[in-house]
């Protein structure tokens, strides 16, 4: 689970907390009036109890303490603060990919010396993309697992086309051949 998976549970968990901090003496008033007559069917309690027992709990939800209002004004900021971060959280997981080197089996390329190739991250639906122009280098749920398939387009990119001869390629294969040279080297 990512940072920002983890910061919007949290936001949710604690907002869930606190509401039903505020209300515990509300829901304990309802459920010990129906809870009167020793049964734990509300279908056996009587009208008049749930009556009651609706009347104290609507009376006293419409009434907020000083304690409930001021409670709620720290939540609001505790929840914009939180927001405040999973938007930075968001900004930085969808920054572009620094990988210099890429790793795979017994190849090794890197990123030429002056080079900077531009490998775009975008954040979708839950599912992290990286794209090298108009090429989809890899997707996964998680950014960690992106760079691993970032790395492995990659050196799969450089045996399937840097490596092999040009001659039986098609026009979009030689392309893509020449642009991998232009940018990459093997180690």
């Amino acid at each position: 689970m990512n940072n920002l998976q983890q910061s919007a549970i949290f936001v949710f968990e604690r907002t869930i907390s606190v509401a039903s901090s505020i209300c515990t003496e509300d829901k304990f008033t309802l459920a010990s009036a129906y809870n009167l007559t020793g049964t734990s069917s509300r279908s056996s309690v009587s009208e008049d109890v749930k009556n009651k027992a609706l009347f104290n709990y609507t009376r006293r939800s419409n009434t907020i303490s000083e304690y409930e209002t001021r409670r709620i004004r720290e939540l609001e900021r505790e929840n914009q603060e939180l927001r405040n971060r999973i938007t930075e959280l968001q900004r930085c997981s969808t920054a572009s990919i620094k990988t210099r080197v890429f790793s795979d089996g017994d190849t090794t390329v890197r990123i030429k010396p002056g080079k900077n190739p531009i490998f775009k991250v975008t954040f979708e639906d839950g599912i992290y993309t990286a794209t090298w122009g108009k090429r989809i280098l890899g997707y996964s749920s998680l950014r960690d697992g992106l760079l691993e398939e970032v790395n492995q387009t990659i050196v799969f990119l450089w045996n399937e086309y840097a490596v092999a001869e040009p001659d039986t390629m098609t026009a979009s294969a030689r392309r893509l051949r020449r642009q991998l040279l232009e940018v990459f080297e093997e180690v």
